[in-house]
């Protein structure tokens, strides 16, 4: 599937993530705003993504990447014997017979899905070559859209000749794999300097407009620092988790297994993104803290018989194994200066990745070896 599908949809793709995607978008709406070029980001909706896909369109994106016929007519199969029942006071009433879609549950579903969305992004590609879509005006920045699974992303230029161009690039995507636009439940957010050109190209695509920040892939995206309302949604969603009234019934043991596995891991995917400010995580120590040694929310005097500390330590060295959210924060974060070292096929590569110091210096001191005469050289 990588040699198949281009860099920029990450979806069930080996070697590929999800964050891949929310950090082009994140570093190239950035990047834009620093180098003042107007730009919109339009975020898209497919319309019942999987219900609605054309088998025949399925069928000839396989044909054209030479897949032969016998596993075409296996798919094919595959497709056609779908069907649906309806119970009634718990009888199941005649089938029905499907004529578009794929199957849920079906693990081939989602790779035949990806192939499928792969064309509206290779139409972008086509469209920005033909000199249609005008280009970023940052080399770095390659892509006219991003794609996880039906999450689309596309960077416009606020004209109404490409307002047309990409209303047109949607609807022969539209007409030829079933696949539509929910136009209702699309969005765009201007990046820099679109104001006076907002309203012509919202005539164009009837999309209400949204400021920054918004809500991509399940993480707040801004080109500047996040307020403290994009951050109030993490800290209630873990409170939510702890048990209301079984938590003080519960042992030591079964409250640090609680807190080990999902209090702890609730906040892993927004940390490795950003970082946390120092209120946040303040804020979800005190709830693991309060949740491991009383059960409840709220702080009980005399309870917390060990330190936070000494708790995130690895049992190893006296603790309890509870992660260090600020550290594992840092230690993941490091993840993109690899990557980025390393893999020169990601999308976002090419951009500028702001991480704070601790960050660069756990890097640094990772990669970098001396030699006996003092000599540093990096692997």
């Amino acid at each position: 599937m990588e040699s198949l599908v281009l860099c920029n949809q990450s979806a069930l793709i080996k070697g590929r993530s999800i964050l891949d995607n929310f950090k082009y978008v994140q570093r190239s709406a950035v990047m834009l705003r620093k180098r003042k070029i107007p730009k919109l980001l339009l975020k898209l909706d497919i319309s019942k993504a999987f219900d609605t896909v054309s088998w025949t369109f399925v069928l000839e994106v396989l044909a054209a990447w030479g897949f032969g016929q016998r596993w075409r007519g296996w798919i094919s199969q595959l497709l056609s014997t779908a069907s649906t029942r309806v119970l009634l006071n718990g009888s199941p009433g005649q089938p029905i017979e499907h004529r578009r879609g794929l199957r849920q549950g079906d693990p081939l579903s989602p790779m035949l899905f990806v192939l499928a969305m792969d064309l509206l992004n290779r139409l972008c590609v086509k469209a920005g070559d033909d000199g249609l879509l005008q280009p970023s005006g940052v080399s770095a920045i390659k892509h006219h859209c991003s794609l996880y699974a039906d999450d689309v992303i596309l960077f416009a230029t606020p004209t109404r000749s490409e307002a047309r161009v990409i209303d047109r690039i949607l609807e022969l995507f539209g007409d030829a794999s079933g696949l539509r636009t929910n136009v209702t439940k699309c969005s765009i957010t201007p990046i820099f300097g679109c104001e006076d050109d907002l309203d012509e190209f919202r005539s164009m695509m009837a999309c209400p407009i949204l400021q920054f920040p918004i809500t991509y892939l399940g993480a707040p995206l801004s080109t500047r620092c996040l307020p403290k309302s994009q951050f109030r949604p993490l800290v209630e969603k873990v409170a939510a988790r702890l048990p209301k009234w079984q938590g003080p019934l519960m042992n030591k043991s079964g409250r640090l297994t609680l807190v080990k596995s999902t209090l702890s891991t609730m906040p892993i995917y927004l940390t490795m993104s950003d970082k946390l400010p120092p209120w946040v995580i303040k804020q979800l120590d005190s709830i693991r803290r309060n949740f491991l040694w009383t059960g409840q929310d709220k702080a009980v005097r005399g309870k917390n018989v060990v330190a936070w500390p000494t708790v995130c330590r690895p049992t190893a060295y006296g603790g309890l194994g509870v992660i260090d959210l600020k550290l594992t924060g840092i230690a993941l974060r490091t993840r993109w200066l690899w990557l980025q070292k390393t893999d020169a096929s990601r999308s976002w590569s090419a951009l500028q990745i702001q991480v704070e110091p601790e960050v660069r210096a756990l890097f640094q001191a990772s990669v970098t070896t001396r030699t006996m005469r003092g000599v540093a050289a990096q692997r």
